[in-house]
């Protein structure tokens, strides 16, 4: 659990250097990462909008989120682990009565934590290799006055 807290936290650090690195104005840099960047992979990374409500045009969107690869590793790490969930007799209905059907109810895949861990190193990667280019793109070089 503790490594999947790391690697998410990773790749947040990560995201905040590729918006600093690609923004060339310092003032544009929490708009962009905040409003354009960090909200819409909040929103679609599991936590607020299951995985299966995305629309089509956004389904995009889940994959670069590390929110979503953490939200769902952790997820599967504890309800794996249940096998039955007690229901109430005086309900009706029983929503989920084991941890794969609520895993099914929020939508995760059948794929493994270890997908979700693997996932979440590359988007880590991606973030900073994006980064870097941009660092290496504003980067300008500076003549020397005895030119």
């Amino acid at each position: 659990m503790q490594a999947v807290l790391v690697l998410v936290t990773s790749a947040a650090i990560g995201l905040g250097y590729m918006v600093s690195c690609v923004s060339c104005r310092v003032d544009l840099a929490p708009v962009v990462g905040v409003a354009v960047l960090l909200l819409p992979l909040l929103l679609f990374g599991g936590l607020y909008v299951n995985t299966n409500d995305t629309p089509v045009y956004f389904a995009w969107i889940p994959y670069l989120s590390p929110m979503r690869f953490g939200f769902e590793a952790m997820m599967k790490i504890f309800w794996e682990q249940i096998e039955t969930i007690p229901c109430d007799p005086l309900m009706e209905t029983c929503v989920a009565t084991t941890g794969a059907a609520v895993l099914r109810l929020y939508g995760m895949s059948d794929s493994s934590t270890i997908n979700c861990v693997l996932m979440l190193v590359a988007v880590n990667v991606f973030f900073r290799a994006i980064g870097f280019v941009g660092l290496w793109m504003n980067l300008k070089p500076t003549r020397s006055s005895n030119e």
